[in-house]
């Protein structure tokens, strides 16, 4: 993102969601639905998003980067310098291929990003549909892109990634994305995949790399006034080594806060859109539960695909309050999730420089915000950025670089005879001639004036540098010097001046100057003025930062965790000082810095902590800041069993039961999670879901240890497990026969050694019919035949058993004789002769006698219900004969 982009970024959303071209319900182009592979997994980078070419040395070794997301800008840079499209298109590449060159000395990573393609036309935006209805620029991306990846071949080990396309979106096509763009994006992939098989490709959604881009297969509403539009799936490339990419700002009115107040005064302490975080922004309560909310449909995306997510930018502008909590709750989010980041940015513009103070300045007087001591957005940043990892370092280390470009005169793109980069007089003719196989610039001049200059170095007035050329002097008199400026390119002073140099007799001299900037600069020109019409050649034009004007050597200071939440340091002063005092500080506290105690630092209470630390010495030299995450919190486990709840009654379980743990540690991860069955005496290493089959109470006691030996406090549940229905035992009746003339007592016991039995629910049946424990059964009373006896019981977890004892009643002549000496004994025969002619009659087997007797005197001397009884065994044991 560049500096225009961030004063209309506000209005160019409002474009973004204006209008629709895209019917509801449309979904992504037939073909580009893909499947992701799921096995690319790319090293996690930490970075910065920035255009800050030269600066990957520092950016290590201040801040611990291990990646630049650098800035393809052609047209900014066509701009700013005057020349055609063509040209800053060049310009821009070699900066890129200095910066791979640098990366592979740091062992760092590159993210290669078509911030603006190199669109001949200055007038046409890629937000419109001018642009994005015309093939011709999509094949300029081809095109582009085709150049690009022949030309960083031999860097290709330190490039992370070829990010296509800066924020694509057509500001006609909101809220859904862009059409053309899946279908442009696989053309541009399947181009480079022509020249490289393995570096990843970087995918942006539409529209304009917003977290809402990744949203598949629902309405998307931006708001009141906006349309509501149907987006269908994500239109995954095809390739097996895609990047998917996002740009968090969100909310926008809290990142961006005071862009149209921040000119109207040199410092301003309100302004109308202000903000803070965590908070109510624009009527929604903000913190970090909404961000990871905002950001859902990603993670859900991630998950859903396998796929690698990077964020290429992300930001609070720097008076922004809160901006640090925003921006070290946003990097949580993304190092749980695993996702690479870039910040917006480095050396850019003031507002998002996290070097700069929390004070809302004009550009004009940017100066005066140079933190004077290490910002909460720096520290953040470096303790997340020590968690990085560096590929090898291949090459020797750099030289110093020269701080003018094309000093040797050998670039002229437009041919115009002044070498490019170079400035002179409007009336000064330039030629560029031949050296022995070489170029040089030669100059003529009709009057004093400016002859050859280039402009303007970043510099600093703390350290010295030495400008340097080759001059030939053909004819009249040059100065040669350099001029100081501030930060706002207002002159300062002239710098030291080699004048009155005049014909050289055809030879060149060799002159330099070595010098520390006027106070205050900030800008450098150099350059060649003539005092009188001349003529000169010039080659080889060098400025060289030598270093600090006054070589400092702070102390170093390393710090150890030596248990969890506990901090050591170790410090060491130079060039005869020693080490006065190590201070620390806490990031996200108020407060200064406060002098580390004897025995080292105990962090209070357990959390997740951003430590900050240096030394100072006994010249007073102070070390540049550094700051380490601590983790001072142990993990957090949680078990989750299988069934979820009792699937029992009273808290039991009757089916077997599965617990599965799940440990989480934001910060340094977990290390180990262990289990115990038996109260914590012996641990076992947990590494698979553990179930439990036997019946029994037991308790399941676990905890995790993280990296950095944080233990958890031990936590238990208990499970009880009934699978097993209650023993039932009948003593009575037993299986076999039963003479009918005799009594059947139900005996029988329920026991359940676990739960218990609930005596609710115990029941028995005979033949269907309930029946009591205990209750004596005349069996006369059943027919002749088989009878069941069932029993159901049930223990209090809710198992149910049952048991069944199959008999027969039988009878005989014996058991006829029983039954009428029963049934006359309990009068029911109340005539004692006709019983005694029932039996005489049974003695002699005279069954057909017996039963025209019992008929004769049924109702009468026999009872009706006992002359059935006695009739129904006759008359089966005359069937039998």
């Amino acid at each position: 993102m560049v500096r225009i982009v961030y004063r209309g970024y506000r209005q160019i959303l409002a474009l973004l969601l204006a209008t629709a071209v895209i019917l509801a319900g449309l979904t992504s182009p037939v073909g580009y639905k893909a499947e992701a592979s799921g096995y690319f997994h790319p090293t996690v980078v930490r970075g910065f998003n920035t255009s800050a070419f030269g600066d990957l040395k520092r950016a290590k070794e201040v801040f611990g980067a291990n990646v630049f997301r650098l800035q393809l800008t052609p047209r900014t840079e066509a701009v700013r310098s005057g020349v055609p499209i063509t040209i800053a298109w060049q310009r821009q590449l070699e900066y890129m291929e200095g910066a791979l060159q640098e990366a592979a000395r740091q062992g760092m990573y590159v993210i290669v990003d078509l911030h603006e393609p190199p669109l001949a036309d200055p007038n046409l935006k890629t937000n419109t549909d001018d642009f994005w209805n015309n093939d011709v620029n999509g094949q300029l991306l081809v095109d582009s892109w085709k150049e690009i990846v022949q030309r960083f071949a031999p860097y290709r080990n330190n490039i992370w990634g070829y990010d296509l396309l800066n924020e694509p979106y057509n500001k006609s096509e909101p809220p859904i994305g862009n059409e053309k763009w899946p279908v442009w994006a696989q053309q541009i992939t399947d181009a480079i995949r022509m020249y490289d098989k393995n570096t990843p490709i970087i995918y942006e959604a539409s529209p304009g790399a917003l977290p809402r881009g990744f949203v598949e297969n629902k309405m998307i509403d931006a708001g009141p006034g906006y349309p509501v539009k149907w987006q269908g799936d994500f239109p995954l490339l095809r390739d097996d080594k895609v990047i998917y990419s996002l740009h968090m700002y969100n909310p926008f009115a809290y990142s961006h806060q005071g862009l149209s107040t921040v000119n109207k005064a040199p410092v301003s302490t309100d302004w109308p859109d202000k903000a803070a975080y965590p908070g109510m922004i624009n009527g929604t309560y903000w913190d970090k539960n909404k961000l990871i909310q905002d950001l859902q449909e990603v993670r859900d995306f991630q998950l859903k695909y396998n796929v690698p997510i990077y964020v290429g930018e992300f930001s609070a502008i720097r008076w922004a309050p809160g901006a640090a909590e925003y921006i070290r709750d946003l990097i949580e989010i993304f190092e749980e999730y695993g996702w690479s980041w870039t910040f917006h940015a480095y050396k850019e513009w003031h507002g998002w420089d996290p070097e700069y103070n929390e004070v809302m300045t004009s550009d004009a007087n940017r100066d005066s915000a140079k933190a004077a001591e290490p910002t909460d957005r720096e520290l953040v940043l470096k303790a997340y950025f020590s968690r990085n990892e560096f590929l090898v370092p291949n090459g020797e280390p750099s030289p110093p670089p020269n701080l003018v470009l094309n000093g040797t005169f050998e670039k002229d793109f437009n041919n115009d005879g002044l070498a490019d980069r170079w400035g002179k007089d409007a009336n000064a003719v330039a030629a560029l001639v031949d050296i022995n196989g070489s170029k040089a610039q030669k100059i003529s001049t009709p009057s004093n004036q400016r002859g050859l200059d280039q402009a303007y170095f970043a510099v600093s007035d703390q350290n010295r540098y030495r400008l340097s050329a080759k001059i030939r002097v053909i004819s009249g008199k040059i100065i040669f010097q350099h001029k100081d400026f501030d930060s706002n390119t207002g002159f300062l002073a002239n710098g030291p001046v080699v004048s009155g140099l005049t014909n050289t007799g055809g030879d060149f001299v060799t002159k330099t100057l070595e010098f520390v900037p006027a106070p205050r600069t900030a800008k450098m020109s150099v350059g060649i003025w003539t005092e009188m019409p001349s003529e000169f050649i010039v080659d080889d034009v060098e400025l060289i930062d030598l270093g600090a004007a006054v070589p400092v050597n702070p102390p170093k200071t390393v710090a150890d965790v030596v248990y969890p939440g506990h901090l050591e340091f170790r410090a060491a002063a130079y060039d005869g000082a020693a080490v006065a005092r190590t201070e620390y500080r806490i990031v996200g506290r108020s407060g200064g810095w406060s002098t580390v105690p004897n025995g080292g630092l105990t962090l209070n209470p357990p959390g997740n902590y951003i430590v900050a630390y240096r030394s100072v010495d006994t010249f007073g030299h102070t070390e540049r800041a550094k700051s380490l995450l601590v983790d001072a919190l142990a993990p957090t486990t949680t078990a989750s069993l299988s069934p979820v709840q009792p699937d029992g009654r009273n808290g039991w379980y009757v089916h077997p039961v599965t617990v599965t743990l799940a440990s989480y540690d934001n910060l340094s991860g977990v290390a180990a999670t262990v289990y115990s069955l038996n109260g914590g005496t012996n641990w076992r290493p947990y590494s698979r879901p553990v179930s439990f089959t036997k019946d029994g109470r037991s308790s399941f006691t676990y905890r995790s240890t993280d990296r950095a030996g944080n233990i958890e406090v031990s936590n238990t549940i208990g499970i009880q497990l009934d699978a097993t229905a209650p023993a039932i035992a009948v003593s009575s009746p037993v299986l076999g026969d039963h003479p009918d003339a005799g009594n059947l007592t139900v005996q029988f016991a329920v026991t359940d050694n676990l739960s218990g039995v609930d005596d609710s629910k115990t029941a028995a049946t005979l033949d269907g019919k309930a029946v009591g424990q205990g209750t004596a059964i005349p069996l006369h009373a059943l027919p002749l035949g088989t009878h069941i006896l069932a029993i159901s019981a049930t223990d209090l977890a809710g198992n149910t058993g049952s048991s069944t004892v199959t008999f027969r009643t039988v009878t005989s002549i014996s058991a006829l004789k029983d039954l009428v000496t029963r049934f006359a004994q309990e009068g029911f025969i109340d005539n004692a002769g006709i019983a005694g002619d029932l039996q005489q009659m049974l003695d002699h087997n005279s069954l057909s006698s017996f039963v025209n007797e019992v008929q004769a005197q049924s109702g009468k001397h026999i009872s009706s219900e006992v002359a059935a009884c006695l009739l129904r065994d006759a008359r089966f044991l005359m069937n039998q004969q």
